[in-house]
């Protein structure tokens, strides 16, 4: 494998890894813009049991657009195109699309039918209050079918990934966020007017988002001439790969959202408004986890597969590494800036109309703690990618059930003496391990990889960070946050205090002579 075709592939991820996340980066602006407008107009007893009636079907697509499906279909879509017949990728095609409507409307079927036994299993606490528990069922019941939506644009993502189209689709979210602000700014008033309640708004956008997500996915196909007429053809062989490596998927995936589960659980029996504040943090905490972690793992799954399906096991090897460096030039600074900027960052987001005084503290501080685990989860994004271009799912799994143990063992320590705060740490702890006995076990697979080098890169990252924190820090320091997010000073003061630090960041890290300003710079993929 000589060292162009390690650049190339370097570029490829960095090239597809750009176009997502700027398409990621205008969805998360938007879901921010949504989350602030939802903060604002709705009270934290509706946000609770929206939210909450939201985590299975969140949770789900999470599950299959961001996790399971894709990492199943692109490695077998993306062999077949290099070394199949067009009659077999058609085929493969018409059975993937056949088995997936049936099984995702018998999915939104049952989640609809069985609402309320679905909603007590992750929602226990909420039983107590009659109220609360059944206006989180009849929101539940009213979005649980987005699955459907969003279990068919996922594959129709990692199908354009493919086709090395990575702008469009990734674009296809903030459709979503648009139909949702849209609702929640219009709907209520109507819903008022009846005596209903308007957080039935929220539910309405979530799914006329999807349905307008799935639209646009098939739009963005049509090129492509991968939308053949679905059939029910169970005997398909390219079907039964992408089966075989879909079952240890959703298990792998599966553990990593019971995570999510279970934190919803346990904040239920937590003081009203646990629900929101973990909410809310985790928000702000998936800014950068879309916008370049998932953009990064995206870029990179389909171009390791072809690697993989040609042999280039040195070629993986590099382009993983550079992969990580990569994440790590992004991540450490991620992480400093949010705890730097907690406060200043919850208080201009959401700290206005219904969003009150007594929530801000409970949500900035939970922000600091969960921050802490957004290395680990890098980590995780884009070191699972690898296993799945080997075909091996099984390691992942394994890996993600010792973590879920320590997870939940984290939760019930911390739970009681810290309320929704050790949810918090929990949470950051789980990736950080996972992350620590994915990287051990590749090791072990692969052999040598060259982490040395990234280690040393690592320290200049972190020296970069130290500085961006310090400017941060005092910059914000004029903010008088406690005035709120309407504050014109405090608006100003915080924006100035993230433009600061990146600025320092950026130039600190070139006098380091960090690399990665230079794929950032690489043309994305559309």
């Amino acid at each position: 494998m000589s060292e162009s075709r390690a650049g190339e592939s370097q570029k490829e991820i960095a090239a597809g890894a750009g176009g997502v996340a700027l398409a990621t980066l205008a969805s998360r602006i938007l879901g921010l813009v949504r989350d602030t407008a939802i903060a604002g107009i709705f009270t934290a007893f509706q946000t609770d049991c929206f939210f909450m009636a939201l985590t299975i079907p969140n949770v789900l697509r999470r599950l299959l657009g961001e996790g399971s499906l894709n990492a199943a279909v692109v490695p077998v879509y993306a062999e077949l195109r290099e070394r199949g017949s067009p009659r077999d990728v058609k085929a493969y095609l018409a059975s993937l699309w056949g088995m997936a409507l049936v099984v995702l409307l018998l999915i939104s079927a049952v989640g609809v039918l069985f609402s309320p036994w679905v909603v007590k299993l992750y929602a226990w606490g909420f039983a107590a209050v009659p109220e609360k528990f059944r206006l989180t069922n009849n929101l539940n019941r009213i979005m649980f079918p987005y699955i459907f939506f969003t279990g068919l644009a996922a594959i129709s993502a990692g199908i354009l990934n493919v086709h090395r189209k990575f702008f469009a689709p990734a674009l296809s979210p903030a459709i979503w966020n648009v139909a949702v602000i849209v609702c929640i700014l219009v709907i209520p008033s109507s819903l008022a007017a009846r005596g209903i309640n308007t957080a039935y708004a929220l539910a309405f956008g979530v799914m006329a988002g999807g349905a307008l997500q799935l639209g646009y996915q098939f739009f963005l196909q049509r090129r492509t001439a991968t939308l053949p007429l679905p059939a029910l053809e169970a005997r398909n062989e390219g079907l039964k790969r992408t089966l075989s490596l879909l079952v240890p998927l959703l298990a792998g995936f599966g553990i990593y959202q019971v995570d999510i589960l279970l934190s919803r659980l346990f904040a239920s029996f937590l003081p009203q408004g646990s629900v929101s504040y973990l909410y809310y943090a985790m928000r702000l905490i998936e800014v950068p986890q879309g916008v370049v972690f998932l953009a990064i793992g995206t870029a990179s799954l389909p171009m390791m597969s072809r690697l993989i399906a040609r042999g280039e096991t040195d070629a993986l090897k590099k382009a993983y590494l550079s992969t990580l460096q990569l994440t790590f030039f992004v991540s450490i600074p991620a992480t400093a800036g949010l705890v730097a900027m907690a406060e200043p960052v919850v208080c201009c987001i959401f700290f206005r109309g219904a969003f009150t005084a007594d929530m801000f503290r409970p949500t900035w501080t939970a922000l600091v703690l969960m921050s802490l685990g957004i290395l680990g989860t890098a980590v995780v994004r884009v070191t699972t990618p690898v296993y799945y271009a080997y075909k091996d799912t099984r390691t992942p799994v394994a890996i993600a059930g010792a973590n879920l143990i320590i997870y939940v063992g984290f939760c019930l320590a911390l739970m009681g003496p810290w309320k929704h705060l050790g949810l918090a740490v929990a949470l950051s702890i789980a990736p950080v391990t996972q992350a620590v006995m994915l990287m051990i076990c590749l090791r072990r697979k692969t052999g040598r990889i060259g982490m040395r080098r990234l280690l040393a890169r690592v320290a200049a990252f972190c020296l970069a960070a130290a500085g961006m924190v310090l400017v941060m820090l005092a910059v914000c320091s004029f903010g008088r946050w406690e005035r709120g997010g309407n504050d014109a000073r405090n608006i100003l003061v915080m924006l100035a205090g993230g433009a600061a630090g990146v600025v320092v960041y950026l130039l600190l890290a070139r006098l380091l002579g960090a690399e990665e300003l230079g794929l950032l710079r690489r043309t994305p993929r559309m």
